[in-house]
Parts: structure tokens; sequence; C-alpha cells
């Protein structure tokens, strides 16, 4: 795969982009591979559809699963918050719906949506110059009609000139992991609150060593926050712990892809049954791809032991 220069959190996309494309310039090799008794046998099985009146930007599952929270830019380049919903794993999703909201005033350049376990809380990226360098994490509340409002930027997170992308907010909204970019370095780091309306402290490096290719990094937690995925590059990666508060182990690479465009934004059920990773064509096409697991053993891992020996 030939990762497309200066496009990490899509904030450079550009507004011209096509309808429905195929995913036969993508494959993904993975030779069954097991860690910690969690098994991978990825294969692609298609794209996600959106309709021809939005180009798909990063987002994500909600915890169970069955909802896609994600950013449909439209012709005149304008971003909105949507979602996709379905019945039950395995499924498809249904017809993209836009958000109601603040969120949606046209005041935030949003994308990487993220979501608590209750989908109460929202975690997004918002760019205030439109560049990779203006990325900044801001965090929204659900009111009583479902809309997203109440949105402060997180302050106490964000740096300033630094690229602070890709969130991925814990099950009850206490906890965030989210990269930092600054040049070409990516970093994984971590921050936790008390509250639910309360401030993050310091956040603090993860220590989770990945290679990495351009400006491609992204990772997905397990809702227990035991399991770890990420996209770097070409290779998707496992790491597991024993509890939340314990190191994650070594990751190790469980599939490597190939593709004519830019893999971003991975998400996984926690079954690890599906993945979703989007996918841009030289600025303009965007989709989501979904990866099947043809692997049988889709049970619980017994977690391997988290680096340092604990």
């Amino acid at each position: 795969m030939k990762p497309i220069n200066k496009l990490a959190g899509f904030a450079l996309l550009g507004m011209f982009f096509m309808g429905t494309a195929t995913v036969s310039n993508l494959t993904i090799n993975t030779p069954a591979t097991s860690a910690a008794n969690r098994s991978f046998e990825f294969q692609p099985s298609g794209q996600v559809e959106v309709g021809t009146d939005m180009m798909p930007l990063i987002g994500q599952l909600s915890k169970d699963g069955n909802t896609m929270y994600l950013t449909g830019q439209n012709h005149q380049g304008k971003k909105h918050l949507y979602k996709m919903t379905r019945s039950q794993l395995g499924a498809s999703f249904g017809k993209p719906e836009k958000m109601t909201g603040e969120i949606n005033s046209g005041k935030y350049d949003i994308i990487m949506p993220t979501v608590s376990k209750d989908e109460q809380t929202m975690v997004f990226v918002h760019s205030a110059n439109g560049m990779q360098s203006g990325n900044d994490l801001y965090v929204a509340t659900k009111g009583a009609a479902g809309e997203y409002s109440n949105i402060r930027p997180l302050e106490e997170l964000n740096d300033a000139n630094i690229s602070d992308s890709y969130p991925w907010l814990s099950a009850d909204g206490l906890r965030i992991y989210f990269t930092k970019q600054h040049g070409s370095k990516i970093t994984f780091f971590v921050a936790e609150r008390t509250g639910i309306d309360g401030a993050f402290t310091e956040p603090t490096e993860m220590g989770v060593t990945l290679p990495k290719v351009n400006n491609n990094m992204s990772c997905y937690l397990s809702s227990d926050e035991k399991e770890f995925y990420a996209l770097s590059g070409e290779g998707i990666f496992y790491a597991s712990r024993k509890t939340a508060k314990d190191k994650f182990s070594l990751p190790v690479e469980i599939a490597n892809t190939s593709s004519s465009g830019y893999l971003s934004g991975i998400t996984i059920t926690d079954d690890a049954s599906e993945m979703f990773v989007y996918n841009s064509v030289g600025f303009r096409n965007t989709q989501i791809i979904k990866f099947v697991n043809k692997s049988k053993t889709l049970t619980a891992p017994t977690l391997i032991a988290p680096a340092g020996g604990k």
C-alpha cells in the first residue's frame, strides 16, 4: 500500500468525490494468526453503503457494535455528523441519519467521533484551521432530544500546533485514548477523569510502540479496555493486558493490508468478528471497508501477560 502524505485526520480532503467504488484493489494477508487464544483471519467483504450524496470520513462503532457514528462530507465540502444503525452484529447498516443539535451547527469541522457505552458522551476532533496541525479534541453530551450539544474543547489535553487525533472513549466515559502527532512522530496517550463532567488529568504515554508509516496511526479498544487494536501503515496489530490498570503486552501483527488508497480509523466489534476501516483513494473518494473474521475461534481470549511481567 502506498499511503497518501499529509492526510491524517482527513483534514485536507477536498470536496470532489465519486459515488460507489469497489474494493477489488484491497487485499489482506492474515495467515489465521492466533494471539492470546483469539484467532484472526480477516477477509474483506465489501464496503458499507452510505449513498452517493456524501463522502464518509473517519468514524467509529458504538460499544455494542450496532451504531456507526461518522462524518459525512457533502459536495460543497461541508462536514456533518451522521449515524447508521443496525439490528444486530453481522447485519447491514441502515441509511445514514444526520444528527441534530449544536454539533451540526456548522461551527465544528467534526471528524473521528467516539462515544461512551450509553452514548450520552461523545468526543470528536475539530480542526480550527482545517489543517492537520489544528486538530484538537472536543467533548459533547447528548440532550433529551438526542442532540449533541454542551460542547467544549478538551483544553487540558490539547496542545497547540500538535495534532491531537483518533480518540477512543472508554465505556464509562472516564478515560480517553488518543494520538498526539508532532512532525513525523506519533504517540499514543491516555488520560483519566473522576467524574463524567470533570476535566481529564494530564495525559500520559501508553508505552505502546508500533512501526509507523507516514501520517497513519489509530487505535480501538475492547469495551473492557483489555484488548488493543491498532492500524499503522499497512499493519494491523493486537495487544492485551490482564486488567485495565496493567501495561499492554508487546503488540503482534495480526494482519497486513494492501490497497491503492490510504487506510485509517480502525474500529472493531468486541467479539472481533467484524472490523471496519476507512479507505481514501486519491482525494476523490473515501469508503468504509468491512472485514469479516473467518476464524471460528471468537470466544473471549485468555489474555497474555503484559510487558513488564505484571
